[in-house]
């Protein structure tokens, strides 16, 4: 699928009256899809390692028989050299300018790092909860499934739509942080539409099976009177 950066930007991180109802429907299509495409791209762009998405879905470890433990979204692999992995278990949000206390971003490049510092403030605070039903689920190890690398090393991985910066000065798209919550000590956090921001191309071209399939549904269904 192709993608067109400035515009997404512009979809996504400012506000406008005019889509604001319609940007659920819009994430309920691209999905999960979006954040693990453009993970994959930026990765293999920047570190030259093969990224696999895997079509297995991210179950919880069931309790006592009867609750169902928590879910994410997807397996993220990556070849770190022949025979090594890692694992990323997966969580995406796609919370945009429209979310509940999302802050506008704006055009202006000097002042966008400062809201990501704010923007990640709420996350750490939300991430410290520990909560099976919240951001900090991805800190529960997962069941592997059976394509799961051999003596791959499980890592946690939540990607967000959102600016982020652990400074206030950059924008890094991928960083590392230490969490003092028990199962893994440091979190993998990437953000979309700070990678978006980072590149100079106009539009990119995404490997989005999921996304693409149902705009196929909606074409066959709903075809666009010409």
């Amino acid at each position: 699928m192709k993608l067109k950066v400035k515009e997404l930007l512009d979809f996504f991180d400012n506000k406008k009256d005019d889509v604001r109802h319609d940007i659920s429907s819009v994430i309920g299509v691209v999905g999960e899809d979006l954040g693990a495409a453009l993970f994959k791209r930026f990765y293999e762009e920047t570190f030259g390692k093969k990224v696999t998405i895997s079509i297995f879905p991210v179950l919880g470890v069931t309790e006592s028989g009867t609750k169902k433990g928590p879910r994410l979204d997807r397996w993220i692999y990556v070849e770190q050299s022949k025979n090594k992995f890692t694992a990323y278990q997966t969580e995406i949000k796609n919370w945009s300018a429209y979310a509940i206390g999302a802050r506008k971003v704006g055009a202006d490049p000097k002042t966008i790092p400062s809201i990501g510092l704010l923007n990640w403030k709420d996350r750490i605070n939300r991430l410290q909860h520990k909560d099976k039903n919240g951001e900090s689920k991805v800190f529960y190890p997962m069941k592997k499934p059976i394509d799961f690398p051999s003596k791959a090393i499980l890592k946690p991985l939540i990607i967000y739509w959102s600016v982020l910066s652990k400074d206030g000065k950059n924008l890094n798209p991928f960083f590392k942080v230490n969490m003092p919550i028990k199962g893994f000590k440091e979190l993998n956090v990437f953000s979309m539409s700070n990678y978006l921001r980072s590149i100079k191309k106009k539009e990119m071209a995404l490997d989005m099976p999921s996304a693409e399939k149902r705009i196929r549904l909606l074409e066959k269904y709903f075809p666009t009177k010409k």
